[in-house]
């Protein structure tokens, strides 16, 4: 075969007397296996079903029976290093939710040797300006007000010690144990105790700490650099920069 004969073969003439290579001859690009849309597409698959597994899997709990609590006859209640004090915080008792009437009470049935302390939103500006003015202007200055209530929660907690919990978590039996667990050996180190929550990470709806936590210390400190967590876009996800700026995401990032 000559080497005219084998031009004709790979050539074919288009209507404009110009000569093309045949299509099927053309050099062919090596495929991508790993594009940027595929990329994208896997990470969604792997969110989705992570976010899937964590609903269908029960949160890790406290067996209550792994940690007997000594009856009072052996020791004081100076030895628990978590005070037993219970905070909860609303608007003001008067405007708490019909939902949410039996939880004080509730609370108070399971813990009689228990202090119980109310924040309303004006006790929660009284803690502030009288034991940490200055975080006074961050906290005048949140545009949300469920921020300063997300801020207040850590003072209250961190000036007093003891456990604090949302209104809309109610208790099925005494959280004697888990503050007793915070006093037993091995745990000298440990300064709170924080839920894991069903979505990602930690949430500051239930958390108990010792008085005055170096951990809790160093993060209100670090409070008035994260109001504005979004770089000034936080008016286009509200809801991010809340969580981001004192709710329970930046407890946990």
């Amino acid at each position: 075969m000559t080497s005219t004969e084998t031009s004709n073969m790979l050539y074919e003439k288009n209507g404009r007397g110009h000569f093309n290579i045949a299509p099927s001859q053309q050099r062919q690009r090596p495929k991508k296996l790993w594009t940027l849309h595929n990329l994208i597409y896997v990470a969604g698959l792997y969110a989705l079903t992570s976010k899937i597994k964590s609903r269908c899997t029960p949160p890790k709990s406290l067996k209550v029976e792994d940690y007997p609590i000594p009856t009072s006859g052996e020791v004081l209640e100076s030895a628990y290093r978590i005070p037993k004090i219970i905070h909860q915080s609303y608007k003001s008792l008067s405007t708490l939710p019909r939902e949410w009437a039996d939880t004080p009470p509730r609370w108070k049935e399971l813990h009689p040797a228990y202090e119980y302390k109310f924040w309303s939103d004006s006790d929660n500006r009284h803690l502030i300006r009288q034991y940490y003015p200055w975080f006074l202007d961050t906290y005048d200055n949140y545009p949300a007000p469920i921020q300063r209530a997300d801020a207040a929660r850590y003072f209250a907690v961190l000036h007093y010690g003891g456990i604090y919990c949302d209104m809309d978590i109610l208790p099925i039996q005494s959280v004697d144990a888990l503050l007793w667990r915070m006093s037993l050996p091995g745990n000298e180190g440990k300064e709170m105790i924080v839920a894991e929550t069903y979505n990602l990470g930690l949430t500051n709806a239930l958390f108990a700490s010792i008085p005055n936590s170096t951990i809790l210390h160093q993060f209100v400190e670090e409070l008035p650099y994260h109001t504005r967590p979004l770089y000034g876009f936080e008016f286009l996800v509200p809801h991010f920069a809340v969580l981001l700026s004192a709710g329970p995401t930046r407890l946990w990032i």
